[in-house]
């Protein structure tokens, strides 16, 4: 049935694609002789750049010893291709991106965290950080995970460990963000962790008079930071108070 609804659809079909064909032209054009790159775009020079032209490769290969990716989380695949182009063993040229066993031993180091990709907007892809694990193996490379989180009371991540784990259960698929319970330091004696849940009923329709979902954690955050500088309700302990 499927098959016989696409072929019902071919002329539809193909007026699409001369329609999206006419739109790229289109913006493409605008893009030549206006002179604007997308973020995407640049990305997607360099690599070009660096995969066709071997010499400007052994350049950049050579001037970077080490390389290190922060939040490495809400890069994509493009990105990853530009970090292993210029990451390529030196003894390597040849005129596509290299894969994991010919990245030079020592070299690249990512760091990240799936669970705090947020820019999936901007084409963040979760399942090529989780890939890493995989393709750092095959050059002999180790994948640390950090247990521990020295930065909250233990109470709190106690509460993480409890709503997160029943939250992220069951994660499968590559771009899906798994949970493992966290380990925490000692207490600090001076605070008295507070946990506040703060919830606005979900609506299909806005209601007249009333703010959106968005516009009332908005404007709920805002007065919960103003009160807690007015007032002196949010403080940070030195140790001793």
């Amino acid at each position: 049935l499927n098959c016989s609804a696409t072929i019902l659809a071919g002329p539809t079909l193909r007026e699409l694609g001369r329609l999206t064909r006419e739109f790229e032209e289109a913006v493409l054009k605008e893009k030549r002789s206006s002179g604007v790159l997308s973020f995407t775009d640049v990305a997607q020079m360099a690599v070009s750049t660096l995969t066709e032209n071997l010499g400007l490769r052994a350049y950049y290969k050579r001037l970077f010893r080490y390389i290190m990716i922060d939040e490495f989380q809400d890069n994509n695949a493009l990105q990853k291709n530009l970090l292993f182009l210029i990451a390529e063993r030196m003894d390597r040229e040849r005129p596509f991106v290299p894969g994991p066993e010919d990245i030079e031993n020592d070299k690249l180091f990512f760091v990240g965290d799936e669970k705090q990709s947020i820019y999936r907007f901007r084409g963040a892809d979760v399942s090529v950080f989780n890939k890493l694990k995989t393709d750092i193996g095959v050059t002999s490379g180790e994948s640390i995970t950090l247990h521990t989180n020295y930065r909250s009371e233990p109470t709190l991540i106690e509460f993480f460990n409890t709503v997160f784990l029943r939250v992220m259960e069951g994660a499968e698929k590559s771009f899906e963000a798994g949970f493992s319970p966290l380990g925490s330091r000692a207490a600090n004696p001076a605070i008295k962790p507070l946990i506040k849940i703060l919830y606005h009923p979900y609506k299909e329709e806005r209601e007249a008079g009333y703010l959106s979902g968005d516009e009332a954690e908005a404007e709920r955050i805002a007065s919960f930071i103003q009160e807690a500088v007015e007032e002196k309700k949010l403080l940070v302990s030195d140790g001793k108070e």
